[in-house]
């Protein structure tokens, strides 16, 4: 998703990613950093009881937000514009960037969310992709699904 290399503060507690301009949702919405900050935000809101929300340990606010004492909104991501997305940390996390290429840290588009409601992720038609390929024909109880080529 990232154009380029993020820029990293002096101190390494500050990632600033320059998103890719022309990246699209499987619906042809515009994928952006507020897609990012969604995604994030509720991997970590213990309401979703995501087992992966530990990996966010080290963002700013993560373990706080995860044990129930801060809200998902304090956690250290944000938009900076439609492209721009700033991660602030609580400690110098040496692998950070590497750690970036997990997929709980990818964008979920928000619209896809509310639209699906509590079916979202369940099968492919209650999902968006932004990447070169949609899933068809998968749901949460099968093996198996066909990858089909968006463009």
């Amino acid at each position: 998703m990232a154009a380029h290399r993020a820029t990293v503060s002096a101190d390494h507690k500050t990632y600033t990613f320059h998103l890719r301009r022309n990246a699209r949702w499987s619906d042809g919405h515009p994928v952006t950093a507020s897609d990012f900050v969604y995604a994030w935000r509720r991997a970590v809101n213990p309401a979703t009881k995501s087992e992966y929300a530990y990996v966010f340990s080290g963002i700013k606010n993560a373990d706080a937000i995860m044990t129930g004492a801060a809200q998902p909104n304090q956690l250290g991501v944000t938009a900076r514009d439609e492209h721009t997305l700033q991660v602030t940390l609580d400690h110098v996390i040496p692998y950070f960037e590497p750690l970036m290429t997990l997929n709980v840290f990818d964008p979920i588009e928000a619209s896809a969310v509310r639209k699906a409601g509590a079916g979202f992720g369940t099968t492919s038609h209650h999902l968006t992709f932004n990447g070169p390929y949609r899933l068809e024909r998968w749901t949460n109880a099968s093996n198996s699904w066909t990858e089909v080529k968006k463009f």
